[in-house]
């Protein structure tokens, strides 16, 4: 019997998750009105509902559940009693709602775990906002997909130009749900060819000592980084509380490229510091002693997908930790700081090899030690904080009509975490959104306000100030 088996990264955001800890990733995406909005501000949300079936009809994911077997594993099946009245829901903020309300309202949404009984996604559609606007809220768990694959679902859902109302989804017909004996057959076979395969592979790193060489020095600098404490701080609680606040800000991209290409380093160089400065500030006006901070680490995916050859939904990712020099003032030392440390990941350190190697172990089935592992690291607070950054398509998106005018992403927290950080460029901005613990972060906004002031001052610090 064929499995779609969860991958040891998968499976980590499955187990770790519980009480406060809510492992869904998502956005928020805003639209013109397109048609599907009224004059009177109200949502055409049948409509609307059916143009987004039409496009999770084209993934599969999105119509399945995980099953799991203890001690085995886990799988996706095919949920039989699918519904998208299970998934998509019609809500409003007071009209004419502006964007503080809807970001408060994508707190509130995002304060709510998934429900595993169905499969791991949500769709909230809001009405009412200024200017004939609507915004989409999606919800999906990182188990599911990780920041790249859930710009590939959102591409598939929808379309890169104007499209048809009138679109219906596909004919679908759910494969029969396997038993637990035929899933736990299926995963010891799967974990059986998965061990040949790895010993063979083992037999050949071996023959070639450089390779073997560099993953051992990489697991070395991963479990060392990730297993001692990072500097403490106060945005790293000693537990998180159970709601959430978001808020996002936008950068101009055009001018993030013309820092990048000045101070010579790569857009995700120009991410880090961006952020790295925005923490020293913030924490600077609470008191923190930014100076002695010499070791604040942020949780970083990193892409295996050009590494490996490896495609399609799930997670195809390394979590590596980043050194962020927090302590240093100044905003060009602290971008070649940053730039320096993701260059000793990529080329010297051999950490993504070493994280990717402990992933390829929990592969083999059987406990995941992958989950053991993070929790360790998450207990001993190996990070402070975790930074995605996700190129988005730099063309318009539409559903429907309806042109998406701006994205904003959401990263889960993790255990003493107060904030994290999801970058996702598109059409010509970087867009900076941040998911907080209002118990240890009470002021998102003021955050949003020091990335705006720090993305300025790396911007004159590369002759490119306004």
């Amino acid at each position: 019997m064929d499995i779609e088996k969860l991958s040891a990264t998968d499976r980590v955001f499955f187990d770790i998750e519980g009480g406060a800890l809510m492992m869904h990733i998502g956005a928020l995406m805003v639209f013109e009105g397109g048609g599907l909005v009224s004059p009177d501000g109200s949502l055409d949300a049948a409509t609307l509902t059916r143009l987004l079936e039409a496009g999770v009809s084209q993934v599969p994911r999105f119509r399945q559940v995980v099953r799991e077997v203890a001690g085995l594993g886990a799988v996706w099946v095919d949920d039989e009693r699918f519904r998208i009245e299970h998934h998509v829901s019609h809500t409003a903020v007071p009209h004419p709602g502006d964007d503080a309300q809807l970001m408060r309202l994508m707190g509130r949404i995002f304060s709510q775990p998934l429900d595993r009984r169905h499969p791991l996604w949500e769709a909230s559609l809001v009405e009412g906002l200024s200017g004939g606007r609507f915004a989409i809220l999606f919800k999906l768990h990182h188990a599911m997909v990780d920041g790249v694959a859930g710009i590939g679902l959102l591409a598939s859902v929808f379309r890169t130009e104007p499209g048809d109302l009138s679109l219906s989804p596909a004919a679908w017909s759910p494969r029969h749900a396997p038993n637990t004996l035929q899933i736990a057959t299926a995963l010891a076979s799967d974990s059986a060819r998965s061990v040949a395969h790895a010993l063979h592979d083992l037999r050949g790193s071996l023959g070639h000592g450089a390779q073997a060489k560099d993953i051992a020095g990489g697991l070395v600098h991963t479990l060392r980084d990730g297993l001692r404490p990072a500097s403490p701080s106060s945005i790293n609680p000693a537990e998180v509380g159970p709601h959430r606040t978001y808020t996002s800000t936008r950068l101009d991209l055009a001018r993030a490229k013309e820092a990048r290409k000045a101070l010579g380093g790569t857009l995700n160089d120009v991410a880090l510091a961006v952020v790295t400065g925005a923490l020293r500030r913030y924490l600077a006006r609470r008191g923190d002693p930014v100076e002695a901070m010499k070791d604040f680490r942020a949780l970083v995916p990193v892409d295996l997908r050009p590494r490996m050859g490896e495609d399609g939904v799930g997670n195809h990712i390394s979590l590596v930790l980043v050194h962020l020099p927090l302590s240093e003032p100044d905003a060009r030392a602290r971008f070649e700081a940053v730039h320096r440390a993701c260059e000793h990941l990529k080329h010297d350190s051999h950490e993504i090899e070493g994280a990717a190697f402990i992933e390829r172990v929990g592969d083999l089935g059987g406990p995941n030690v992958v989950t053991a592992v993070f929790r360790i690291a998450s207990m001993l607070r190996a990070f402070n904080v975790t930074i995605t950054n996700v190129p988005g398509p730099q063309v318009p998106i539409y559903v429907g009509r309806s042109r998406m005018t701006e994205i904003h992403a959401v990263v889960p927290l993790f255990t003493h975490q107060g904030v994290g950080v999801a970058i996702v460029s598109y059409d010509g901005g970087m867009y900076v959104g941040l998911y907080a613990d209002p118990d240890a972060v009470p002021d998102v906004e003021a955050l949003a306000a020091d990335v705006q002031q720090s993305f300025e001052d790396l911007c004159a610090a590369a002759g490119h100030g306004r």
